[in-house]
């Protein structure tokens, strides 16, 4: 049986792909040209995160959650 904070954090990553789902893959909606600084609030697991981070090798991506 799975602890129940794998299960949280699989439930955070199933949300996370079915936003991208709706979003048709876009990570974003702000109109972003060469951002310098990236700011997650509320990151749960992530992902988001690591993502935008790969987009933007260029920009600081910092991730923030309560833990």
């Amino acid at each position: 049986m799975m602890p129940t904070d794998e299960k949280e954090q699989d439930r955070l990553d199933l949300d996370y792909e079915i936003m991208l789902t709706m979003l048709d893959g876009t990570l974003h909606l702000a109109p972003l040209k060469h951002p310098r600084q990236i700011l997650d609030i509320g990151t749960g697991t992530g992902i988001w995160a690591i993502y935008m981070a790969n987009a933007h090798p260029e920009a600081e991506v910092i991730e923030m959650d309560l833990r």
